[in-house]
């Protein structure tokens, strides 16, 4: 009886003061499908379903929905013409879930694939990705070479996030 009580009573502490309710182990797998699914989209050439995951600043940058699908189609034709594609896109587990002003925050990283003549080039960046319903939900973007510009431009961006510089992307000859 006395184990049983303990079992329960650490139990009810270690839940009691979880650091932070959702942390990145808990979101990792909406994060991780969600921006998988805008990979795929980009992959497929569904620019429709990419949009939908691109965080609304982004797009209403871009022009809106029609224009930023206008763009996403001439980058497409340009890569056609140098025989290049996207062709694979890998998302990694988000680092840490940070909550600012009632929205959370991640950064994930992502390896992209291009078919380009003669190989593959490989790029890995960090999408930073933002949930304003608890989680459910997740928009993303590129954060680009600069994070530091990219929290200028978006102030609410959190300087916790933890975005690693972009690397060089690497060839390989096939």
């Amino acid at each position: 009886m006395k184990n049983i009580i303990f079992i329960l009573l650490v139990f009810s502490i270690q839940t009691a003061f979880k650091p932070f309710p959702g942390g990145a182990e808990d979101y990792a797998p909406a994060i991780r499908k969600q921006a998988e699914d805008m990979g795929k989209a980009l992959v497929k050439k569904n620019y429709r379903v990419y949009i939908k995951y691109t965080d609304p600043r982004v797009v209403q940058e871009m022009g809106g929905e029609a224009a930023f699908a206008d763009t996403l189609k001439h980058y497409e034709a340009q890569w056609q013409r140098y025989n290049m594609s996207v062709y694979d896109i890998n998302v990694e587990d988000p680092s840490t879930v940070v909550d600012s002003a009632g929205e959370l925050q991640t950064s994930i990283p992502v390896t992209m694939q291009m078919r380009v003549k003669g190989g593959i080039v490989t790029t890995i960046t960090t999408f930073i990705g933002i949930s304003k319903d608890q989680g459910k939900n997740w928009v993303f973007m590129d954060s680009g070479a600069d994070y530091h510009n990219l929290r200028k431009k978006y102030a609410d961006l959190s300087s916790k996030l933890i975005v690693p510089a972009p690397t060089q992307p690497v060839f390989k000859a096939d």
